[in-house]
């Protein structure tokens, strides 16, 4: 990703935070719940069975979905039952981010599985799950405060309840590492 698209990604994760009322030093990051921030953009998230190499969906569409024989309206972020509760966090945020950036503009109804393949727009999701569940002011002042810890990157993600994959791409993003 160039330089320019970083920072409208960044700024995208902070403007989601505002908008739901979050974004200080004094809110406790660990309480952020990626689900309600969902759900505030019109989107129902289910915690439900998908096959083994599905780890998430999201729908995105004009018109009503049904989902387990209930009509849902046309925002859908589904997760695999299966995955470990950081993951689930990291995959809600990645799927709210397609939405956020725009990547169901180009053609509806959008439907995105995450399989493990990383297409552009994925690589973009990827980011702004990370800039949203680890906002950059937090995340680089955290960091700093435990660089002499030999175990940094698991305290890091017990802190924002990600996994330490995502502690480190955090860090990597940002240039810290």
């Amino acid at each position: 990703m160039d330089k320019s698209r970083v920072t409208e990604i960044e700024q995208a994760a902070a403007e989601t935070l505002i908008s739901f009322g979050f974004y200080s030093d004094e809110t406790p990051v660990d309480y952020l719940d990626v689900v309600l921030i969902a759900r505030s953009h019109g989107f129902s998230v289910y915690n439900g069975g998908l096959p083994a190499n599905r780890d998430g969906f999201v729908v995105i569409q004009a018109g009503p979905v049904m989902i387990h024989g209930e009509k849902v309206d046309g925002r859908v972020i589904a997760v695999n039952r299966d995955r470990g509760g950081p993951f689930k966090r990291f995959l809600v945020a990645h799927e709210l981010g397609h939405y956020i950036l725009r990547h169901h503009n180009r053609y509806l109804p959008f439907y995105h599985y995450e399989s493990g393949e990383k297409t552009t727009d994925d690589v973009e999701a990827d980011y702004f799950a990370a800039a949203l569940l680890m906002p950059k002011e937090m995340f680089v002042r955290d960091y700093q405060q435990l660089e002499n810890l030999e175990d940094r990157f698991l305290n890091l993600a017990r802190e924002y309840r990600v996994r330490v994959s995502d502690a480190r791409f955090r860090a990597e993003m940002l240039g810290l590492k």
